[in-house]
């Protein structure tokens, strides 16, 4: 026991002081898989169950670990419940395209939430563009903030030109490596209108995404997009291929599937019944994995988190 106990808090203690993201993302990884090994350890039958609260001690570092209380805890214990933490934690991926697909009310916006609060814990010096075409609830508290790169409705044409100008300029010489982070909430949305009112901006608006799918990932541009249905009118195939994490929520249509999953969708359950912030996560490399969207138990906290990348600190 004590053997299990000495080298996860020496583990945790070098995730503490990791003076890099990758190697703070490195020493995560065999943080997660010491704390399997531990897990296997408590559940055996022969462990006498005064032990047993030590696996509470050890949630606690790895919650202080990690600089998140809510999440830190729970990065680890999610995939007990059956969760895939890494679908919801950039951490472990800091530079991933992210497609989110999902019908209104699956829990898309919620999601994304999370994400990026787990962008300004992992890249807190990530400059975080937000476009939010319908104005969803969930990003509201940022509309009437001053200083905050919030964009909505039409304003996110200019919202993502001023992420594309920022991607050209670093292609052009611009030696600045600052994490820069656009979430697109409904993408749909924002592309068929402009397609129904301006198809030259929907086709500009399209290039723009297309290049920062592309070219950002070596340049430290990124993205999280969220949509209900990446078909070829929104995001043509090639696009969709760039993202190196896609996550469903709820249930999709056959079609849906094999936009975002290519074959990969033959390993969803026929008895998937979905729900909300219930779906799938596929990354490069790795299998099809059932995923929820943990429960915010501290919205004040993580919207504060977020506040710190999506507004100006100049102003």
């Amino acid at each position: 026991m004590i053997f299990y106990i000495v080298k996860i808090i020496w583990c945790l203690i070098e995730v503490a002081f990791s003076a890099t993201d990758g190697g703070r993302m490195e020493k995560l990884t065999e943080l997660k898989q010491k704390l399997h090994a531990l897990w296997e350890y408590l559940t055996n039958d022969k462990v006498w169950a005064s032990e047993r609260h030590w696996y509470i001690v050890l949630a606690i570092l790895g919650a202080l670990a990690t600089g998140f209380s809510t999440y830190g805890c729970a990065f680890w214990y999610l995939e007990k419940t059956g969760v895939d933490y890494t679908a919801l934690c950039p951490l472990m991926i800091p530079w991933a395209l992210i497609m989110l697909v999902g019908q209104s009310g699956s829990g898309k916006s919620y999601c994304g939430l999370l994400l990026m609060a787990q962008l300004a814990i992992a890249l807190p010096d990530t400059k975080l563009f937000v476009l939010d075409y319908k104005g969803a609830e969930e990003f509201d508290w940022l509309r009437s903030v001053e200083g905050s790169r919030y964009y909505y409705y039409t304003q996110c044409v200019e919202g993502l030109a001023k992420v594309h100008g920022i991607l050209r300029q670093r292609l052009e010489g611009d030696r600045d490596r600052h994490p820069v982070f656009v979430f697109i909430d409904e993408y749909n949305s924002m592309i068929l209108h402009l397609l129904a009112h301006d198809k030259k901006q929907a086709s500009i608006c399209q290039s723009q995404l297309n290049d920062i799918l592309f070219m950002g990932r070596s340049l430290q541009v990124g993205v999280i997009c969220s949509c209900q249905r990446p078909d070829a009118t929104v995001l043509p195939s090639g696009s969709r291929d760039q993202f190196a994490v896609r996550i469903s929520l709820s249930t999709l249509s056959r079609e849906a599937k094999e936009m975002v999953f290519g074959d990969a969708k033959e390993q969803i359950p026929e008895d998937f019944t979905g729900g909300q912030s219930r779906g799938f996560m596929l990354t490069d490399g790795k299998p099809l994995r059932q995923i929820r969207v943990p429960t915010i138990n501290n919205m004040p906290k993580l919207q504060r988190l977020i506040f710190k990348i999506a507004v100006d600190d100049t102003i």
